[in-house]
């Protein structure tokens, strides 16, 4: 009888063990079901909040200002998200002068933007380097479209990189020949004309940097070039005590 008892207690407590077991088994399984849905609905969700961010973003307009070699320069509508290329198809599209070996055709446009298209006489002048020297391979001129440093993809409907790399070689060996012909720097006394000077040139002058250099720039384009020297005091950030500094380093 005791042995009986004994067998009884320890079957008991046996079958308590395994009911405990299941039990844990089945607050897991629960448990498990209730996070995998939990984080399937925020996938969900989440998945759902992009789908409608990308919806509103093709519903809002930008306007972007396209000049130079297109059919009907002027500025475009278009709707988030659009290119460059589809600012100039929106433009009539390019002339037969265009050249848009420099410009990104496929960067995604942003509200204001300026897109200036090119011809071959605007870019005879410009040294391929520049892109190499300053991070962006267009004139001083504000341009949008410019190829920069962080751009990766040049459009198949520029000129093909074997004939830009062509001109770049000769530019590079013209550079060198007008820089020895030309009156604009004066190697012996430091002296920069203002009127006639590149953006690197001017920044040779005492206490120039690049914004300054390119305010004068676009001063000068703007107004015809600089009649007298101490007119550069007219250039945003170019003060008296500025031109007290420059004015035997510069000329016009």
């Amino acid at each position: 009888m005791v042995h009986f008892m004994e067998n009884h207690k320890i079957f008991i407590k046996t079958k308590i063990v395994y009911i405990a077991a299941i039990i844990c088994l089945l607050v897991i399984i629960v448990c498990g079901y209730f996070i995998f849905v939990t984080k399937e609905d925020n996938v969900v969700a989440e998945e759902d909040s992009v789908k409608i961010e990308q919806k509103n973003k093709k519903k809002v307009k930008i306007k972007v200002d396209v000049k130079g070699a297109v059919s009907k320069p002027g500025v475009y509508e278009l709707t988030y998200g659009s290119r460059v290329i589809d600012a100039i198809e929106k433009a009539g599209g390019l002339t037969d002068k265009a050249n848009t070996s420099i410009l990104n055709l496929s960067k995604i446009l942003e509200d204001e933007f300026v897109i200036v298209i090119y011809t071959d006489n605007d870019l005879k002048d410009v040294v391929m380097d520049k892109y190499v020297e300053n991070n962006n391979a267009c004139p001083t001129t504000i341009n949008d479209a410019c190829i920069v440093e962080t751009d990766r993809v040049i459009s198949t409907n520029s000129k093909t990189s074997s004939s830009t790399k062509t001109t770049s070689s000769k530019s590079n060996t013209n550079k060198s020949i007008s820089k020895s012909n030309s009156s604009t720097t004066n190697s012996t006394n430091q002296v920069v004309n203002i009127n006639t000077a590149t953006l690197s040139e001017l920044q040779t002058i005492p206490g120039v940097g690049e914004s300054k250099a390119q305010a004068i720039i676009v001063y000068r384009e703007e107004n015809g070039g600089f009649k007298s020297i101490d007119e550069i005091t007219n250039v945003s950030g170019i003060g008296d005590s500025t031109f007290e500094k420059i004015k035997n380093n510069i000329t016009i």
